[in-house]
């Protein structure tokens, strides 16, 4: 039964059949008071406002994420009690995502907590939920804020050091690491600051200036680069086909990022599904978008590596990367033949299964000479071996 229906109605009876004033006036003032404390609730339900302060609908793969959520109160009274509660989405909770708070006259609360995902994909966080209620607890009122918050939970990154084996930079590339800037290209002036080279420090124009002023150098690099990512099913075999497949998107998504760093232009080439990333710069984040969305390795009729390479067209000296599970060595060495004499092929294998003795017949030993072999850790913060 409603909690405020009996007394309301036994305060009725009282007034209509009792006719001693002092029990009337009684039963008049409980009346009065539970349509005050409705009111209550109905003033706060229509007053209170929840935020979320979430500034960034994206993550990495086991990387937590606050989740914030505010509510304030704008009435010139204080809310002794409010419960925040919080839906995680099916996401791994750090911390406590229900809080009881008081709200002062015009004041706000704030609940926090920290949100992570062992999977990539697609969640959605929310809607929250907030319980309060009248003085007496009368009237208890559940308000869905309504506010979601769709997450997109993108593939791990590692920094990965420039790996250069094989093959001379040709041309002039900017970049934006000022590791890789030339000392033969000048750039401009700048005030010296606590940790600059006292080498570079320009005597002339500091003494001119009165101030400290050291030289600044264009950076140039030449690395082109086509990454060919094979996320077919034939490639993933065994009990361990979900952790090889995530290695497989991670090297993937930080060989996409570290030349992205370099300030250069590179494609991406999915084989098994057939999908191409132009030759383009600033890319990655479109790349590991779809990345998050893959669920495993493409079962389908797409192309083969060796169908995508005979389709393209190299500029000279370009770099080719190929990041796969252990496949056959005819395979490999087959895409490295298709390419065009002083391009460089990079193998960065899953598990580090390739033997360069294996080749040594006179069909195999040109393509193999000019590949680079890279074996991919199964774990840790480290990608190569």
């Amino acid at each position: 039964m409603i909690s405020w229906l009996p007394p309301v109605l036994a305060g009725s009876f009282i007034i209509l059949f009792f006719p001693i004033a002092a029990l009337q006036w009684l039963a008049l003032t409980m009346i009065i008071t539970i349509i005050f404390s409705y009111l209550y609730v109905r003033l706060l339900r229509k007053s209170l406002t929840v935020q979320r302060l979430d500034l960034s609908p994206r993550t990495f793969r086991l990387t937590p994420m606050s989740i914030r959520i505010r509510i304030f109160n704008p009435l010139p009274f204080r809310v002794p009690s409010v419960l925040i509660a919080d839906d995680a989405g099916g996401m791994s909770v750090i911390g406590d995502q229900i809080g009881v708070y008081t709200l002062p006259s015009q004041g706000s609360a704030e609940l926090s907590y920290r949100v992570k995902s062992e999977r990539r994909g697609r969640y959605r966080i929310g809607p929250g939920e907030i319980f309060f209620c009248d003085p007496l607890g009368l009237f208890p009122t559940r308000m869905i804020t309504g506010k979601e918050l769709d997450l997109l939970v993108l593939p791990r990154v590692y920094p990965l050091e420039y790996l250069l084996r094989q093959g001379l930079p040709l041309g002039e590339i900017s970049i934006q690491n000022r590791m890789y800037e030339d000392p033969g290209r000048y750039r401009s002036l700048r005030e010296y600051v606590s940790g600059d080279d006292p080498r570079r420090i320009h005597w002339k124009a500091s003494a001119k200036t009165g101030i400290l002023q050291v030289m600044e150098y264009s950076s140039t690099m030449s690395a082109p680069v086509t990454i060919i990512l094979n996320i077919s099913a034939a490639a993933f075999q065994g009990n361990s086909q979900y952790r090889n497949f995530e290695r497989i998107i991670e090297a993937g998504a930080s060989a996409c990022r570290h030349w992205e760093e370099l300030n250069q232009e590179f494609r991406l080439v999915i084989s098994g599904s057939g999908m191409l990333f132009p030759r383009a710069r600033n890319q990655t984040a479109g790349i590991l978008e779809y990345l998050a969305g893959l669920d495993g390795p493409v079962d389908g009729d797409g192309p083969d590596a060796q169908i995508l390479i005979s389709n393209l067209s190299f500029t000279q000296g370009e770099r080719v990367i190929l990041i796969s599970p252990p496949i056959p060595e005819k395979e490999y060495v087959s895409i490295a033949s298709l390419l065009p004499q002083g391009s460089p092929f990079d193998y960065w294998c899953l598990e580090d299964r390739v033997h360069r003795e294996n080749f040594v017949t006179p069909r195999y030993k040109p393509a193999f000479s000019r590949m680079s072999i890279f074996g991919i850790r199964e774990y840790g913060e480290e990608m190569f071996e």
